[in-house]
């Protein structure tokens, strides 16, 4: 699948969700995920040795392979999955050989192109709701919206409150009712569904921060001790021995600041 679109048509065509989805890289990832799981599966149940899962998982990066080669290999092989088995298994064995025995192991190529196919399709449904969410919830929450609304109404009750003609939701007006509870219950639906999305992705966002921020710890600490064993070879001793420096210089426990979170938010 190729999303080569171009620039200014593929903003109405597709979201950036889906175009990403349906991109080649993130198809290959998806076999190559399949690749990986069934490497640590194996692994894990004694059907491989408990070693050749992690040179095949290392090996499983989409963007290490040559996608114009691929392609063309796949069209004297029949499918993706032979050329791509053959040229994962000559990556691993450049780090590992005995591990490369044990790629693709007891697989079929169609367990391979029928896993990435659902991996796929469920990444696309979940892009696919989360696009239709935004778009009824950004509607819902519009001028338009809310006018058309209020002429619906209107044009309901005067057509049921004029006298001289069938009334089909007499006062009062319980079909009415019935649809707008009905209406509520689904815009309140997309709309607590969008919340959970955009509540995810700040979960994953602070996960990365927090990812970033202890790895940017490590460096600085690492820094620091460096400095001060610079600093003491210099016969500079009484600054790199100063309290601050040695206390900075400690590594961070990560459970200690992880209780210390828990006890100040219980006592909040």
């Amino acid at each position: 699948m190729s999303t080569s679109l171009s620039p200014l048509l593929a903003p109405m065509l597709s979201s950036a969700a889906m175009r990403a989805v349906c991109d080649d890289v993130a198809c290959l990832q998806h076999m190559l995920d399949f690749e990986a799981a069934l490497a640590r599966a194996e692994a894990a149940t004694g059907v491989i040795p408990a070693s050749a899962a992690g040179p095949i998982g290392k090996a499983c990066k989409a963007g290490a392979f040559d996608l114009a080669a691929l392609a063309e290999a796949a069209t004297r092989s029949g499918n993706l999955a032979i050329p791509l088995v053959k040229a994962l298994t000559a990556d691993v064995a450049r780090t590992d050989a005995e591990a490369a025995r044990y790629v693709h192991w007891g697989a079929t190529s169609q367990d391979v192109i029928d896993t990435a196919a659902m991996l796929g399709l469920r990444a696309a449904i979940d892009a696919l709701l989360g696009d239709i969410g935004r778009a009824i919830a950004g509607f819902a929450g519009s001028l338009i919206f809310a006018g058309m609304h209020i002429v619906f109404f209107a044009g309901w009750i005067t057509a049921n409150s004029v006298s001289g003609i069938r009334h089909f939701d007499p006062r009062p007006f319980s079909l009415l009712g019935t649809f707008i509870g009905l209406e509520a219950i689904l815009l309140a639906s997309f709309i607590l569904i969008r919340q959970a999305r955009i509540g995810r992705r700040a979960d994953e966002r602070e996960h990365l921060m927090l990812q970033v921020l202890l790895l940017t710890e490590k460096e600085i600490t690492a820094v620091l001790d460096l400095n001060r064993q610079i600093a003491k070879k210099i016969g500079l001793e009484h600054a790199a021995d100063r309290p601050l420096m040695e206390e900075l210089s400690r590594n961070t426990s990560i459970e200690d600041v992880a209780q210390n979170i828990r006890e100040n938010i219980s006592s909040e």
